[in-house]
């Protein structure tokens, strides 16, 4: 019995000192956690005092790593700092230039609230919580900005749900649609420039209101959230009357997995995908030896080469393009060329492709696509061109001449005319959603 006694206060001793050296251990480690988080602030307040982008972004990248760490620490049960290393970092006090701390507590335990709204918000960039507690020292960000900083922005904005398309760290027309609304939906003031509340408010995780915001319409390239303009009504009408008007309503269902598949892929509407078959082919319908190199898409070879066109399908996983085999995955191959093109088009003319685009974006895109970048933002400014023009009651555009390259390559002189087996967008647009609910 003595022995049994002893054995037993031997186990409980030993279990003792094993506990006390494992809370010893999990107290040594969020020490040092703590004190490796304090230093990145510091290095970061310092470098945004010293507007020096590269230190920004390297105490960025070290204080995500250092989340990982932890995050890691916490799925294997261990006790350390709160989840996340960065909640209640807000600003840099003017007398000390230290960093002040506020951490809300319900109640529940210091952090519980923050460890709650994890799970309905998405967790913090580290680069846009640092830019929030550098305050005032957070860069003032605007169109026509391009860098490092602009593309945290765009994945921001991306995460909460208010931004279409690839972040490019280019900050254009959509991304400045993206930041007024997200000011919009946080209450501030929605000029599209982003300035300390508004970092402020995206490294807070806000969507904005009460509920959780879902992601914009569009956001995979469904297809544009709705029409940014009124047709004029006579030319619609002749319009739906016409041959080609006859034709989207019976080939845009027969392809409408191809536009709606390119669409996910390049983030282009899949109307706009559609309008572009329509015109360039009839949607399929051309014989192939009046209808270019390719297959049905108007993919001229002095402007798409076949080297530019495999590099977009490398990018997209589609293997080599088969062009002009007019084979169904061909036909997927250069709607998703088209669509890129379309984007590269648009944005030599300052024109951000989305399911959010203005009318004059829409003019300025398709006459990019037919006529170049230069003829694109010359119809952004005007708000029109004689691809897209809502005072014409004829709805067949007026092509102001050119040239156009025939099967075998040769090029030849186009005059002046009225293309009546062409639509324009303002007439074929609405056709085409009516087919693609």
């Amino acid at each position: 019995m003595v022995a049994t006694l002893s054995r037993a206060r031997t186990i409980a001793l030993a279990l003792a000192c094993l506990s006390t050296s494992a809370l010893a251990q999990v107290a040594d480690n969020a020490a040092d956690f703590q004190r490796r988080r304090d230093e990145i602030r510091k290095r970061f307040v310092a470098a945004a005092r010293a507007n020096d982008t590269a230190g920004k972004l390297a105490a960025a990248r070290d204080m995500e790593a250092l989340e990982i760490a932890i995050r890691e620490r916490e799925g294997a049960g261990a006790t350390g700092p709160e989840s996340n290393p960065l909640a209640g970092a807000t600003e840099v006090t003017a007398e000390s230039g230290e960093l002040a701390r506020e951490t809300p507590d319900d109640g529940l335990g210091p952090g519980a609230n923050l460890r709650s709204a994890a799970r309905t918000t998405p967790r913090p960039s580290a680069y846009l919580s640092l830019l929030a507690s550098a305050g005032a020292q957070a860069p003032a960000l605007s169109r026509g900005r391009v860098g490092p900083e602009v593309l945290e922005l765009q994945k921001r904005l991306a995460a909460l749900g208010f931004l279409t398309g690839s972040p490019d760290g280019v900050f254009g027309p959509s991304t400045e649609r993206a930041v007024s609304e997200f000011q919009r939906a946080n209450g501030l003031a929605a000029d599209g420039e982003v300035g300390p509340l508004t970092w402020a408010a995206l490294a807070s995780g806000s969507r904005g209101g009460t509920q959780e915001r879902a992601p914009r319409t569009g956001a995979q390239g469904t297809d544009l959230a709705s029409l940014p303009f009124t047709p004029n009504a006579q030319a619609l009408e002749r319009a739906r009357r016409s041959e080609i008007g006859r034709n989207v309503a019976v080939r845009t269902p027969v392809h409408e997995e191809e536009y709606r598949r390119a669409s996910e892929l390049t983030g282009v509407p899949a109307s706009l995908i559609a309008a572009i078959h329509a015109n360039e082919s009839a949607q399929g319908t051309y014989r192939p030896s009046t209808h270019g190199p390719e297959s049905g898409y108007g993919l001229d070879d002095r402007w798409v080469t076949t080297a530019w066109g495999n590099e977009v399908l490398a990018r997209h996983g589609l293997g080599r393009w088969e062009r002009g085999t007019d084979t169904p995955q061909s036909r997927l191959q250069s709607a998703v060329i088209a669509a890129e093109h379309l984007k590269r088009q648009a944005r030599s003319a300052g024109i951000e492709v989305d399911s959010q685009m203005t009318s004059a974006e829409l003019a300025g895109a398709v006459t990019s696509y037919t006529a170049g970048g230069g003829a694109g933002a010359k119809a952004l400014r005007k708000g029109g061109s004689w691809m897209f023009d809502l005072a014409d009651t004829n709805p067949h555009p007026r092509h102001p001449g050119g040239t156009s390259r025939l099967p075998g390559g040769r090029t030849i002189r186009v005059p002046p005319s009225r293309k009546t087996g062409l639509l324009r967008w303002d007439t074929l647009l609405p056709l085409v959603r009516e087919e693609l609910p």
